[in-house]
């Protein structure tokens, strides 16, 4: 579990958002990108724009 919230590039499909926050959590990345895509689906795209955001915004991981 990591302390400071980074993208992941050794695990990602398209900015490693949920790969980072799966890292982050100490979870599994398929059930961030379950969860990801529910809340695209329920939320009417705000979480895609979040996504989106942080995919812009956060740092890559400096240890990789």
């Amino acid at each position: 579990m990591s302390t400071n919230l980074y993208k992941n590039n050794k695990n990602k499909m398209v900015f490693g958002v949920c790969s980072g926050i799966a890292d982050w959590l100490g979870m599994d990345t398929s059930l961030v990108r379950i969860a990801m895509l529910a809340g695209v689906f329920f939320s009417l795209s705000v979480v895609f724009w979040i996504y989106l955001g942080l995919g812009i915004l956060l740092p890559t991981n400096p240890n990789e």
